[in-house]
């Protein structure tokens, strides 16, 4: 077996990364909450729907198919197919959320306040789980105990571990960069998404948005080609995934900007007390 050590600076960057995502989605969550007053349950609304779609639901149905011979041995295909299955499951589940628990949830800023929950809870559960795994998986190829892992392992899926093994390895801090880049990239896309579908879940006129953001999410998906076929370079790849999401948000803005603002109190008691005026939220809401 090849002989892998992990340097205290491996240790760090992957400690530090975690960090970093970690306080990214708290940043944004407080910030969104402060300046709207949003409600706590469109956040989790979003975290629970990416786990139930995208975790449960498309791993059910896309597993065995990618594990087919003919599909896992074109890197192509692998990839195009997992897309497809991203984005049919994902904006699915945005689409049925907005239909059901978030249902009354009519003004705009549940659309931003679900995005940040679904996007922000996929990169603390994928990207906790990938620096968790590899920082134990790392202390035991320096204590000499990886055995206890691979042993049972065939020859195909050790090779994978011992390279994946050997790129965590090498980690420094100056990897961290590409890594939250393509965190603010992939958070900025969920917050657009769900935008669009929650435009097209409130107004029929947009209803063609839900399988505009299907295509989006599995074109924005397929981008990984580049990276995984290396015909860019990490930090290249991360600013075309960058630019994708922002193009992306400028267009989702558009929609945002025709859904309702939420009624403020002072309106909600004109309302009931038979006060002729109905105004939007000039508060906090308002500058949603």
């Amino acid at each position: 077996m090849e002989n892998i050590v992990y340097s205290a600076s491996a240790f760090t960057s992957l400690a530090l990364l975690g960090v970093l995502i970690a306080a990214l989605v708290t940043a944004v969550s407080l910030y969104w909450h402060k300046r709207t007053n949003a409600p706590v349950l469109p956040y989790i609304a979003g975290a629970a729907t990416w786990f139930i779609f995208a975790m449960i639901l498309e791993n059910i149905v896309k597993v065995p198919i990618l594990m087919q011979e003919p599909v896992k041995n074109n890197t192509a295909l692998f990839y195009l197919i997992a897309s497809a299955f991203a984005g049919i499951f994902e904006e699915t589940g945005r689409f049925v959320t907005f239909n059901t628990v978030m249902k009354k949830h009519t003004d705009r800023r549940s659309a931003v306040t679900y995005g940040i929950g679904h996007g922000g809870f996929e990169a603390l559960y994928i990207i906790l789980q990938i620096i968790i795994t590899f920082i134990i998986l790392g202390a035991m190829a320096n204590t000499g105990n990886l055995g206890k892992v691979t042993d049972s392992m065939d020859e195909a899926a050790k090779a994978s571990l011992m390279e994946q093994l050997t790129q965590y390895s090498q980690q420094t801090i100056l990897n961290d960069i590409p890594a939250l880049i393509e965190r603010v990239s992939a958070i900025t896309f969920h917050i657009s998404l769900s935008v669009l579908v929650f435009a097209a879940a409130r107004q029929p006129r947009y209803r063609y948005l839900y399988p505009l953001a299907v295509f989006l999410h599995f074109a924005f998906d397929s981008l990984s080609l580049l990276y995984v076929t290396e015909t860019v370079s990490p930090m290249i790849f991360e600013l075309i995934t960058g630019a994708g999401a922002a193009a992306v948000a400028v267009f989702a803005y558009r929609f945002y900007k025709t859904l309702p603002q939420e009624v403020g109190e002072n309106e909600r008691c004109m309302e009931r007390n038979g006060g002729p005026h109905k105004a939007f939220n000039t508060d906090n809401a308002a500058k949603a």
